[in-house]
């Protein structure tokens, strides 16, 4: 690739998910295109600079134009866009469940747990009142710029493999097949998180995994104040054929779950959001662990079969120094059998080296599994 490679995108459009596929180690050994920078949010900063032959994403809240006035002739753009009603979802248990702990989410998430899932929806609502011009700059009736790739969250999770390899031909990578089936199956919802898609863990930043959730969200007013705020958006987008699809929703609104106050029940999802995050932690560690015990399983084998044919070439009988040609063969065959002990030596210590390694990462398995223990401990059961 002579150019840039960018994903431009939106928050909770599975933007960290495609991140981490295409900036994949196996990926970047491959193409040579290595992650510049991730996670530019546009309303806190401007576009950066990027070098020539690096990926750039996720680029957040990006309109078309904003594109058009950095990209060079050779620069290639993957644009994922994701049901506005599903983002408003996702968005909203985020704030209320599964965000990672920090300043902003121990002010805001009291106040969040307090409101109806209804209302907690329309403040999520509210935030597409700060996209919206960018996401109609995206309608693909009007974006007919060759060097961008109009991709859907919804059309990526219904074939990973199909939509990455899809990705990766855009931005002129190419990629082994086994390579990419090996990274998309690593990073895969069911992977990542233990569950099957459409299993849902409200604390888990991978909550559900399926399009189409906001259906048993949205009511009849929530939807008609939605098309009223965006008339057109959807259809446009092609996520609904008329503008009246909201007729068909429920009167009622969902119940408010739980019936702690405020301040406990942001206690109690605090807990619960990082004891969900250490679950899946392990996890992950897990994996990395059981990929390493194969790979000092591989590194012995190897190591064996050197040493047998070393012990094999040591068993040769040594001929004579003056016997025509085989003083020559008795060099090059001392030569072969000092470098396959240096090989060996060296594949040992590989070894020694991902075993320290596997120790390592299982103490702090079995550490992070005991604080999660400990957090789930002092969480209540109602």
């Amino acid at each position: 690739m002579t150019g840039r490679a960018l994903h431009l995108t939106f928050h909770k459009c599975g933007s960290q998910w495609v991140r981490d596929v295409l900036a994949a180690p196996e990926v970047v050994a491959t193409t040579g295109c290595a992650l510049h920078r991730d996670s530019v949010d546009l309303h806190f900063e401007r576009w950066p600079d990027q070098p020539v032959g690096t990926f750039m994403g996720p680029v957040y809240n990006a309109a078309r134009h904003d594109w058009s006035a950095v990209a060079r002739a050779d620069d290639r753009a993957v644009v994922v866009l994701r049901d506005p009603r599903d983002r408003a979802v996702s968005m909203a248990q985020s704030a209320a469940f599964s965000h990672v702990p920090n300043p902003y989410t121990r002010l805001t998430r009291p106040i969040v747990v307090s409101l109806s899932p209804a209302l907690r929806l329309r403040q999520a609502f509210a935030d597409l009142m700060h996209i919206g011009g960018a996401l109609w700059s995206w309608v693909a009736a009007d974006c007919a710029d060759a060097r961008v790739l109009l991709m859907t969250y919804e059309g990526i999770i219904a074939d990973e493999r199909g939509a990455f390899a899809r990705i990766l031909d855009h931005f002129g990578w190419r990629l082994p097949t086994p390579t990419l089936d090996a990274v998309v199956a690593r990073l895969s919802f069911r992977a990542r998180s233990g569950r099957l898609p459409g299993q849902a863990d409200e604390f888990s930043h991978y909550r559900k995994g399926v399009a189409g959730d906001w259906r048993g969200y949205l009511d009849r007013q929530l939807g008609a104040d939605l098309e009223a705020a965006f008339p057109g958006l959807l259809v446009a987008l092609g996520y609904e054929t008329s503008g009246d699809w909201w007729r068909e929703l429920p009167a009622a609104a969902a119940p408010l779950p739980g019936q702690l106050g405020p301040m406990d029940m942001a206690a109690q999802y605090e807990q619960l959001a990082e004891l969900t995050a250490l679950r899946e932690r392990v996890l992950q560690l897990q994996h990395e662990c059981e990929a390493r015990g194969r790979c000092i399983d591989e590194l012995d084998q190897a190591a064996r079969e050197r040493l047998e044919l070393i012990n094999r070439l040591s068993a040769v009988p040594r001929p004579s120094i003056d016997a025509g040609g085989a003083g020559d063969e008795v060099m090059a065959l001392r030569q072969q059998v000092r470098d396959l002990e240096a090989e060996c030596q060296a594949r040992a210590r590989c070894i020694a080296e991902l075993d320290a390694e596997a120790r390592r990462r299982l103490a702090l398995i079995e550490s992070m599994t005991a604080a999660g223990a400990a957090s789930g401990n002092g969480v209540s059961a109602d």
